[in-house]
């Protein structure tokens, strides 16, 4: 799941992006800026805090099926 976003977060935030900049001392910096590698970071909170959660609810709706599974037949 997570892995179907990174591609296009890339894309969308840092692939479009190939040149770097040159200061006025003649030093180089880039091709990203900062808002530009913090944009994918925080885009991925969402797609991996969802699978996250629903992992967590799966299993204790999974545990909570079990055990009430044991209770019902005796076990």
């Amino acid at each position: 799941m997570v892995g179907r976003w990174a591609v296009p977060l890339w894309a969308g935030w840092l692939g479009w992006d190939q040149q770097w900049d040159v200061r006025p001392d003649g030093s180089t910096s880039g091709p990203y800026e900062a808002w530009q590698v913090v944009g994918p970071v925080v885009s991925l909170l969402v797609p991996v805090g969802w699978v996250v959660f629903r992992c967590h609810v799966a299993a204790v709706v999974f545990v909570a099926v079990e055990r009430g599974a044991g209770a019902v037949t005796g076990l």
